[in-house]
């Protein structure tokens, strides 16, 4: 049986081993987005500069709104895609090339079908919990415990960090997916989301456990102002793909 400290350690050796394709797949990947997204918010003040409104409220506000969600959906998804792709290959130890981040445009369709309800699950539980949370927070302040209290701080504590293990959870239990995509390219997106959530079933605490032993490296990105996910993220990425072919495929 192998154990999480060999799957970590194999993963290490895979990611010191193509360790430049794969930080430059995360550079190239998160440099795009960056471009894309710091477009809109450029027009989006220059809007709220020229004719006074459109930065937080109003018509034009909304359609910038939209133009970050298209972002999301037509630029974000399918480069993820491409990423996690690239990155289970490396895994695989197969062969990979940095513009293959870019491979899911042409197949956006699958790729969005594939990765948008992840998105939306993520969304909506995070949103509910807010809600619960504002909700207990109230109650909290009419029951006579002031904002910023050490019982408020504990409890509105306690429960975002409820609501980001159950976001965290529903991203576990569909990391398999760029997985199928490399392994079964000819599988349809809604039988690859299926063939995913069977593979990770009962695991995602086994694959948060594995995530544990990486924290420094989250940390190393959180102190790095987010700059360390380049690469942080290709080393996870990796560190996942590991883990189901040892223990799920």
């Amino acid at each position: 049986m192998v154990t999480h400290k060999e799957i970590f350690n194999d993963a290490k050796k895979i990611f010191k081993k193509r360790k430049s394709k794969a930080v430059m797949i995360s550079l190239v990947g998160t440099l795009v987005k960056i471009a894309v997204y710091f477009a809109i918010m450029t027009a989006q003040f220059l809007c709220a500069q020229f004719w006074g409104t459109g930065f937080i409220y109003g018509t034009p506000s909304m359609i910038f709104y939209l133009l970050y969600l298209a972002a999301f959906v037509f630029v974000h998804i399918p480069i993820n895609t491409g990423a996690g792709v690239c990155y289970a290959k490396i895994a695989m130890r197969h062969k990979v090339k940095v513009d293959e981040v870019f491979a899911y445009f042409k197949q956006m369709k699958k790729a969005i079908r594939c990765q948008l309800p992840v998105a939306i699950k993520t969304a909506i539980v995070l949103l509910a919990w807010y809600f619960v949370i504002k909700i207990f927070s109230g109650v909290l302040v009419v029951s006579g415990f002031a904002v910023g209290s050490t019982t408020w701080i504990f409890t509105v504590t306690i429960m975002v960090i409820v609501a980001f293990a159950c976001a965290v959870s529903i991203i576990i239990s569909n990391s398999a997916i760029t997985y199928i995509l490399v392994k079964e390219p000819e599988v349809s997106p809604g039988k690859t989301v299926r063939m995913a959530r069977n593979i990770m079933r009962y695991r995602n605490m086994d694959m948060f456990t594995l995530y544990l032993r990486a924290i420094p490296r989250f940390l190393f990105g959180i102190v790095t102002l987010g700059i360390g996910f380049i690469w942080t993220a290709p080393f996870v990425n990796i560190l996942n793909k590991r883990f189901i072919r040892y223990f799920c495929d």
